[in-house]
């Protein structure tokens, strides 16, 4: 909306986050929040199936979280859900099921704008299938169970 309108918000808003960051007509925010969720969901698969794929191979997990984590491809984040994987705590910090309903609605943004989002597409049907599977109430960290079991 109108960056004047904001200002007057700003005394509400701090209170749901850090950062205020005016994106310009009314529903962009709502987007980039989806945008960064996707890319939340997609760095969380990918941790989780790295440990899996170690797993698979032999490998200890840890060491290639070790070698994760002293990448360029290191962050707080990959940090953060790469431990709970490999202690096996999915005690919820961010549901499954709120990612899994956050990727549904970027999925119709997608479809909408005739975007071809092959990451995000495959990301959304493994958090489907980990949902219905049961895991929609515990950490969205709980995506590893996918690859586990047999």
């Amino acid at each position: 909306g109108n960056e004047e309108e904001l200002k007057g918000l700003k005394n509400y808003l701090s209170v749901l986050g850090k950062r205020i960051i005016y994106t310009g007509k009314r529903g962009n925010g709502c987007l980039l929040k989806l945008n960064l969720n996707l890319m939340i969901a997609i760095m969380n698969l990918a941790v989780a199936e790295g440990i899996a794929l170690s797993e698979a191979f032999g490998l200890k997990p840890e060491f290639f979280m070790h070698a994760l984590l002293h990448s360029a491809m290191a962050s707080p984040y990959i940090k953060i859900k790469g431990e709970k994987i490999l202690k096996q705590d999915f005690s919820k910090q961010f549901a499954l099921s709120l990612m899994t309903k956050d990727l549904r609605l970027i999925m119709q943004e997608v479809l909408k704008h005739r975007f071809p989002s092959f990451l995000g597409s495959v990301c959304y049907d493994v958090y489907q299938q980990a949902e219905v599977k049961g895991l929609g109430e515990v950490d969205l960290s709980a995506v590893i169970k996918m690859y586990q079991e047999k």
